[in-house]
């Protein structure tokens, strides 16, 4: 946006989903005739991150997947995959977190599906994130998300 002319450009916390669920008001060029379209004296948020010097961006560590309740789990009973995201970077950020699932039959993996979260880290912390409730009928599986994989049962 600065390279375009644009001199008053901010980043938002939280990025366009913030803005949008406060709602302020947003603009879409595409085909619009919209006579409201910022001018570069006009002051633009950016969902950009900006970085001072020496800060890292956020950089997320994905660890202790499991399930809640503990495995092993009841054939079509509802559980929880929860997983630990870190954020070693100095900036906060949002981690779209996606754990995969697929049923073990010997050497078949057939897939099943996946549940996904979104979740705001600070930076230097750590959030326990919580996938809504499933349930899956008796057999075994393999949960991934990033390098994490859980093997499982339900029996």
């Amino acid at each position: 946006m600065k390279s375009l002319g644009f001199t008053r450009v901010y980043d938002l916390q939280g990025g366009i989903v913030a803005w949008e669920e406060a709602g302020l008001p947003v603009f879409n060029p595409a085909g619009s005739n919209d006579t409201n379209a910022p001018s570069a004296n006009q002051t633009v948020i950016t969902t950009a991150p900006s970085f001072t010097r020496g800060e890292k961006p956020a950089t997320f560590v994905v660890s202790n997947l499991r399930t809640d309740p503990p495995v092993p789990v009841p054939p079509s009973a509802l559980f929880s995959f929860l997983v630990t995201v870190t954020n070693q970077g100095d900036i906060e950020n949002y981690y779209e977190a996606t754990v995969e699932v697929v049923e073990v039959i010997g050497e078949i993996r057939l897939e099943v599906g996946s549940v996904s979260e979104r979740i705001s880290v600070p930076p230097g912390q750590s959030r326990i994130v919580t996938f809504e409730q499933i349930h899956l009928t008796q057999g075994i599986y393999e949960a991934t998300i990033e390098k994490e994989n859980l093997l499982f049962e339900c029996t």
